[in-house]
């Protein structure tokens, strides 16, 4: 491992009996691993707390191959043509070599109000 990570990714927890969350937390994540299917999900939370952990670790044990993983900054890339160019094509298109594809929005809370009304009919109908 390299001496130049940043020690929270050097310490991040690699599986889920390293995360430290409520059992009934684990329990459903576990459950998503299990059946190698990872619904919409919405993490909430103070800074610190695992929330990006989390979805990496899930991407770490549900997708199979980096053609079907999208990992946004969305405090970077975050207007309407973002959401439009960047995931929605990437929504588009089914998993090649995973059960599902799966995209992470990082810092979501910084899309702007146009962006979200792109992302907004395929997230609620699953539309793409």
């Amino acid at each position: 491992m390299s001496t130049n990570l940043l020690w929270s990714e050097k310490y991040r927890p690699k599986n889920l009996d390293d995360v430290v969350l409520p059992e009934q937390y684990k329990k459903t994540f576990q459950k998503f691993i299990d059946e190698q299917s990872v619904p919409h999900c919405l993490f909430v939370g103070a800074p610190g707390t695992g929330k990006t952990t989390m979805a990496l670790l899930l991407k770490e044990h549900v997708v199979k191959s980096d053609i079907d993983f999208l990992f946004l900054n969305a405090s970077h890339n975050r207007g309407i043509n973002d959401m439009r160019n960047i995931v929605v094509d990437f929504m588009k298109n089914r998993a090649v070599k995973s059960p599902h594809k799966l995209g992470i929005l990082d810092e979501s809370d910084n899309i702007t109000p146009d962006g979200w009304m792109i992302l907004r009919n395929p997230i609620e109908n699953n539309s793409i």
